[in-house]
């Protein structure tokens, strides 16, 4: 439904601009590497390891951020499914209600069923109706 293709939309835009930064910080640590590999030469060896050590940590802290931003992505995703899916069984529950049916199952889980008893179609339509975006929050730092 609509609601999903917002989601993926906004999640995208989300991803895009996160690994602008990304890429951006690489193209910094590699431009900060060769200057550290041209500084070898002239500088002495304990102030080379002590420059190398700083930049071994800015590394690290550089993944460490990268795997903070992957996890608040993953967690804004999870959020905004949840919802999506209260949104769905809303719809469903309703469309349930108002034609007397008492179980309502999705498809991938029944071995078999008459075409005629599928209600797909009917409930994506309700829910481009009833709800057509989830607010996806922007992911933590």
């Amino acid at each position: 439904g609509v609601i999903f293709k917002s989601i993926r939309k906004q999640l995208e835009e989300y991803r895009s601009s996160l690994q602008g930064l990304i890429q951006a910080e690489e193209d910094e640590l590699r431009k900060a590497d060769r200057e550290l590999a041209r500084k070898r030469a002239i500088v002495s060896a304990e102030a080379y390891t002590q420059e190398r050590r700083k930049f071994e940590k800015r590394v690290v802290d550089f993944q460490r951020q990268v795997q903070k931003r992957k996890q608040g992505m993953n967690e804004v995703r999870s959020k905004a499914m949840v919802e999506a899916n209260k949104a769905v069984g809303g719809v469903v529950a309703n469309f349930a209600a108002q034609n007397n049916i008492t179980v309502i199952m999705r498809s991938d889980m029944v071995a078999f069923f008459a075409k005629r008893m599928d209600v797909t179609d009917e409930i994506i339509a309700r829910l481009n109706q009833t709800v057509t975006t989830v607010k996806v929050p922007e992911p933590k730092e």
